[in-house]
């Protein structure tokens, strides 16, 4: 957990200190791959060109507010219907429409989501985009995740049934068209089923998130979990929906991964130093609840770069010590023979004056 702590930290700060360009990629990034995913269904342009465009556009809504940006998806998609068909141009406007009707509820900032849930439900990802707004969201965020919903499955309802919708092959009318679409994609159990169990996981995840009990976040995840997990096999089982297993189960495991990430990221706590705190004002006693989070420091490490040098710099520099390591040993050799040799003249002058003494 500590070593956990402590990437989390690291990225706070590599945030901290790029947060503008971070931002600014990672939308850019967003906008690109929704484009790319939906492109891969529904793709009515091709080439280098169209390729540009979705770069172009791209890299422009990065730096555009989050409503303009999901406007962007919503024109390209309704572009590339309209290559396809008109009439699922004119059923996919009047969606927006009623978007734009319901926009005022939910903040801009939420717009986001949208742009999400197109992607995610395209790639049939739908388990984290519920755990994300239940998290970190109100519940007013659930209709831009109910519109990227049913927006992903207009596009997977056209792309398996090009054929029959496609104005250059189809034989149906417009009206026919319209009312196989909204048969297949409004009006179909499973799509119903689908947006029933994500915005049933939105208010429990949101519900047990604002409890003021302990480990709320964790109880909130977990929930959201097994309410995703029973509400669509009881849909399974009542509608006869023959659900893919394997979707299901990658799903409960993105939605895990994403709850337990939130958490980390956003709520680590240590319930162990609860304190209760009481004061007052003119007007009012307050009784709080203080937990404190949990923090790590981050180990400042300090890299030295040592510069490298040559061999022939480094054997020179060795030469030059053992010749002065030589000069060294050779004065201490002078100096150790010095008093001997002073030593040895004056045992001789002594040994001279006693000689002429005797004499």
């Amino acid at each position: 957990m500590t070593e956990l702590l402590v990437i989390r930290e690291h990225l706070k700060k590599l945030y901290a200190a790029h947060s503008r360009l971070i931002d600014v990629c990672a939308r850019a990034f967003l906008m690109i791959l929704t484009m790319v995913a939906v492109d891969s269904y529904i793709g009515a342009f091709h080439g280098f060109t169209h390729v540009l465009i979705i770069i172009i556009v791209g890299a422009v809504a990065a730096f555009l507010p989050a409503s303009v940006s999901a406007g962007f998806i919503s024109v390209y998609i309704a572009l590339d219907l309209a290559g396809i068909s008109i009439e699922l141009a004119a059923v996919f406007a009047f969606m927006i429409m009623l978007f734009l009707l319901l926009y005022f509820i939910f903040k801009p900032g939420n717009s986001y989501v949208m742009t999400i849930s197109i992607l995610l439900g395209v790639l049939q990802f739908y388990g984290p985009v519920p755990m994300i707004i239940g998290l970190l969201m109100s519940p007013l965020a659930a209709f831009p995740m109910l519109f990227g919903i049913v927006s992903s499955r207009l596009i997977l309802y056209v792309s398996d049934n090009f054929v029959l919708l496609s104005s250059k092959t189809s034989s149906l009318s417009a009206i026919e068209k319209v009312l196989q679409v909204i048969n297949g994609v409004f009006l179909n159990s499973e799509n119903i089923s689908m947006m029933i169990t994500l915005v049933f996981v939105v208010l429990l995840v949101y519900i047990i998130r604002k409890l003021p009990v302990k480990h709320s976040w964790e109880i909130a995840v977990t929930g959201g979990v097994f309410m995703y997990l029973l509400v669509s096999l009881m849909c399974d089982y009542a509608l006869d929906l023959n659900t893919s297993i394997a979707v299901l189960i990658v799903n409960v495991i993105l939605e895990i991964i994403t709850g337990v990430t939130i958490v980390i990221m956003y709520h680590m706590v240590d319930y162990s130093r609860e304190e209760n705190v009481q004061f007052e004002d003119d007007d009012y006693y307050y009784y709080v609840k203080a937990i404190p989070k949990i923090t790590v420091s981050v180990p400042d490490i300090k890299v030295t770069r040592i510069k490298e040098r040559s061999v022939k710099e480094v054997n020179k520099d060795a030469e030059n010590v053992i010749f002065a390591t030589n000069e060294e040993t050779m004065d201490d050799e002078a100096d150790d023979e010095t008093p001997q040799a002073e030593e040895a003249e004056v045992k001789d002058t002594e040994e001279h004056n006693d000689a002429e003494g005797e004499t």
